[in-house]
C-alpha cells in the first residue's frame, strides 16, 4: 500500500529535467518571437516614414496645381537628410510658404525611428523637388539653377544603408510619386509593391 501511495505521489509532480526541458523551450520561442516583434516594429517605422514623405510631396504636388497660377511660381520642398525632414524652401516664387504655409514635417519623430537614415540618388542633402503648376517635377529648381535629373529615389532605412537590410525606397518621376523597397543598395530602383 505504501508503494502505490508513492508512485501516485510521484506521477502528480513535475521532475526537474521535465520542468528544464519546458523552460528551455519557452526561452526559445521567447527569443523568436522577440526578435520577430523588433524587426517588424522596424520595417513598420520605415514604411510610415517612407507614407509620411510620399503624402508630403503629394500635397506640394497638389498644392502647386492649385496655387501656382503665374508663370515662374511653384511649391518647391526639400528634404534634409542630417535633419529627417521636409520643409519648403524659402524662395521668394514658393508658393508652399504663403498663408497656409506647408509645415515642416520631422519624418524620424513622426515614424517614431530612432535612428533614420534618408540618402538619395540625387547627390547630396538638401534634396530639392520643385512641382510646377501643371503638377510635374520642373526641370529646374527654383532655388538652383541645376538641372533636375529623373526620376529620383529617395531610401529610408534604419541606421546607415547597407545591401544586407531591407530599405524603403519613394520615388518621384515627372509626375508621379511612388512607394517601395529595395534589398540592395547598389541598386537605383526600387520594387513597387502598393505600400
Amino acid at each position: 500500500m505504501r508503494s502505490d501511495v508513492m508512485r501516485s505521489r510521484s506521477r502528480q509532480a513535475f521532475t526537474l529535467l521535465e520542468v528544464m526541458v519546458t523552460i528551455a523551450v519557452i526561452g526559445i520561442v521567447s527569443s523568436v518571437v522577440v526578435s520577430s516583434t523588433y524587426k517588424y516594429m522596424q520595417e513598420q517605422q520605415l514604411r510610415q516614414a517612407a507614407n509620411d514623405l510620399v503624402s508630403y510631396l503629394i500635397t506640394a504636388r497638389a498644392r502647386a496645381l492649385r496655387d501656382a497660377t503665374f508663370s515662374g511660381k511653384a511649391c518647391e520642398v526639400q528634404v534634409n537628410a542630417s535633419t529627417k525632414s521636409v520643409e519648403p524652401t524659402t524662395h521668394q516664387d514658393n508658393i508652399c510658404n504663403n498663408s497656409p504655409a506647408l509645415q515642416p514635417l520631422d519624418l524620424q519623430a513622426a515614424s517614431s525611428a530612432s535612428n533614420l537614415t534618408i540618402t538619395s540618388s540625387a547627390g547630396n542633402s538638401p534634396f530639392l523637388i520643385t512641382f510646377t503648376r501643371m503638377g510635374t517635377v520642373a526641370s529646374t529648381n527654383l532655388s538652383s539653377a541645376s538641372v533636375v535629373s529623373l526620376p529620383r529615389f529617395f531610401y529610408i532605412s534604419n541606421g546607415s544603408a547597407n545591401a544586407t537590410q531591407v530599405q524603403r525606397c519613394v520615388m518621384v518621376d515627372l509626375s508621379s510619386v511612388n512607394i517601395g523597397w529595395r534589398n540592395s543598395s547598389t541598386a537605383a530602383t526600387c520594387t513597387y509593391d502598393g505600400n
